[in-house]
């Protein structure tokens, strides 16, 4: 957490967390046994320290709006150090540290943050270390508290640590993580019941819980739920501890260790961290005799129903869902282009494409439209001050000249070669073309003037980024967007053994399905779809490919087979499974692109795999002898 902004989104997302679990706990409190009541609270952990988005699922997407919202007319107005208007809220890391020095109020504040997080920090550990140190003035436990610790680890197979004796305490209690210490009332006997309690606690690492609440009670500090939380959490420590010295003893001895709790009602129990005490204040060890009262053992079979419990709290708490599934959640109608520079960003924050094919479409729309504000949603963050300057005061109009030559109006779109580049970026061609039939009748055979650019694709945590490389360009050879053609240059692999080289053209035309139907039967009509699709797949993919043999220089004519790889160095083995299979794609030789070796295909879900091939294994046979030959992409 870099800024006011980020803590502010973690805490509210830890908060919802902690609503869902307590819900859930009173739900199944006489349902699911002490166990399931205390190891459910390790979702709360969890989203504690993982960043809110950290694994591109979210269930912030109402929180991140209204933060947003609420956010940009502050920061718009402000030039602060710590975060930029520009950019959407995002979480780098669960612990808080400063990128410079504070200007704004929001930095100051958060500063303030910061500053009582390591204030709190700094009393917890001075709490600690005084404890230590009172702990020195004690005295190692006599042979007789010695033998009857050794005595009751050995009757309950459970190790022994240190243990001190120290004038004055009420009652035993755990001190320390890596090296923890058994204290001991000094001159008053201990029940082994008590010290089954503590032993238990140091055998499930207890204290190291207790040293973790306090981290996050320094973190939160100003969050009086997290707080109640940890409350609750070292309440059902207790709880899960009792219920396991409750399964190791019997008949009377349950009802001794009642009369025990019922002793400590008033006494009291450090709070420092690192340490762990059978008695945790009146109300709660009165919940605690009630619970004995009632104590039963839990049939194996619940565990089955406590994890499934689990795993469905889990997903909802810590991974809600994926960004397709989240555009229900989202806006369906964007701002108008005379919205408000803090709307807008608002809903270019919040609205970031989630796949390559949604930044794309939102891009086309947006340039062909001149949208500003679906042009910003597919920008990248860095560049997206530098748009905004350039967009008409106070609206979103895009102008032509930051359209790069696109023409206007409503138009479906495809891209050409999308292909990923060794330093992670994706390129490929754009192409864009009317989707009005009305225009492409007037124009006559559907001869509708296609447009190319250029454009790379980045991916960062919040989504998906065009960069255009280009200006548009007019394409007059190029008939139809959808279908591979020669007018447009395709990518070459080259490979050869010595006596034949081989080149294979290939390209590759990706889209999704910009149309909806509306009516049915005769009257059944299809629509352009003019809004951005920010989270959709890839639907439509077609292929062509074209290939040239040559031997001593000479032409040859054939049929030859390839198949897809998906590294350019593969191991043999892989180089001839891949020529294995029972169907391969083929291409005569030789050919041009469009005449052979095409095909596509449409899937409404999405299409599984659209990736551009690294490489291609071919196989082809010259005067009966078959001759397999890797392909590489040729430079330049």
């Amino acid at each position: 957490m870099t800024d006011l902004w980020s803590f502010l989104l973690q805490t509210l997302s830890l908060c919802l967390t902690a609503l869902i679990l307590l819900g859930a706990k009173a739900l199944f409190r006489d349902k699911l046994s002490p166990r399931w009541q205390y190891g459910i609270w390790g979702l709360l952990a969890l989203r504690a320290l993982i960043p809110v988005g950290t694994f591109g699922w979210d269930r912030t997407v109402h929180l991140r709006w209204a933060l947003e919202r609420l956010r940009l007319p502050i920061e718009l107005r402000l030039s602060s150090a710590f975060c930029s208007p520009y950019a959407p809220i995002r979480v780098r890391s669960p612990l808080p540290w400063l990128t410079g020095q504070p200007v704004s109020a929001t930095d100051w504040l958060f500063v303030l943050w910061c500053a009582g997080a390591l204030g709190l920090l700094i009393w917890f550990l001075g709490s600690y270390l005084r404890l230590r140190l009172a702990l020195r003035r004690g005295r190692p436990a006599g042979p007789e508290r010695l033998d009857q610790l050794h005595r009751a680890a050995e009757r309950y197979g459970l190790s022994t640590c240190q243990a001190v004796e120290v004038p004055g305490l009420p009652s035993a209690f755990l001190c320390g993580v890596v090296r923890p210490v058994l204290v001991l009332p000094e001159g008053v006997p201990v029940d082994d019941k008590v010290l089954l309690h503590e032993l238990l606690h140091l055998r499930h690492w207890d204290p190291a819980v207790g040293a973790a609440l306090c981290l996050l009670r320094c973190l939160h500090w100003c969050d009086p739920l997290i707080w109640w939380c940890c409350d609750q959490i070292q309440n059902d420590c207790e709880a899960i501890c009792d219920q396991r010295v409750l399964e190791r003893l019997k008949g009377e001895e349950r009802r001794d260790y009642g009369r025990i709790l019922l002793s400590m009602v008033n006494e009291r129990y450090p709070r420092a961290p690192g340490t762990s005490s059978m008695a945790n204040g009146g109300q709660n060890i009165k919940r605690r005799i009630q619970c004995i009262a009632r104590f039963r053992r839990y049939p194996q079979g619940m565990a089955l129903g406590a994890s499934c419990v689990a795993l469905v709290l889990g997903a909802g708490c810590l991974l809600g869902s994926p960004a397709q599934a989240q555009a229900a959640e989202r806006s369906a109608v964007p701002p108008g282009l005379d919205a408000g520079r803090a709307e807008g960003l608002a809903y270019v924050h919040t609205h970031r494409p989630s796949t390559p094919a949604g930044a794309l479409d939102t891009y086309a729309k947006g340039v062909t439209s001149r949208n500003g504000i679906w042009v910003a949603m597919a920008t990248d963050p860095a560049d997206l001050s530098g748009l905004l300057e350039q967009l008409p005061e106070g609206r979103w109009d895009l102008p032509d000249a930051l359209a790069d030559g696109a023409p206007s109006g409503t138009m479906d779109w495809r891209i050409w070669d999308l292909r990923k580049g060794a330093d992670g970026v994706w390129s490929g061609l754009l192409c864009v073309q009317s989707g009005d039939w009305s225009a492409w009748a007037a124009a006559g055979n559907g001869a509708v003037t296609p447009y190319v650019q250029s454009v790379a694709l980045t991916q960062d945590r919040d989504g998906w980024y065009i960069s255009p490389r280009s200006a548009f360009r007019p394409e007059p050879e190029l008939f139809n967007i959808a279908y591979p053609d020669d007018a447009l240059p395709p990518v070459h692999f080259v490979g050869g053994d010595g006596a034949y080289r081989v080149e294979l053209s290939y390209q590759q035309v990706l889209g999704i399905d910009n149309t909806a139907d509306s009516g049915s039967g005769f009257f059944q009509t299809s629509t352009f779809l003019t809004l951005p699709q920010p989270d959709a797949p890839f639907q439509t993919i077609w292929t062509s490919s074209a290939a040239k043999v040559t031997s001593n220089g000479q032409a040859l004519r054939g049929t030859l087979t390839y198949a897809v790889l998906d590294r350019t160095a593969p191991s043999a083995r892989a180089f001839d499974k891949a020529l294995d299979k029972d169907w391969l794609a083929s291409a005569d030789y030789p050919s041009t692109i469009g005449e052979t070796g095409s095909g596509g295909t449409t899937d409404l879900n999405g299409l599984e795999d659209w990736a551009f091939p690294a490489a291609f294994a071919v196989s082809f046979q010259d005067g009966g002898t078959e001759h397999r030959i890797l392909l590489a992409e040729q430079e330049g």
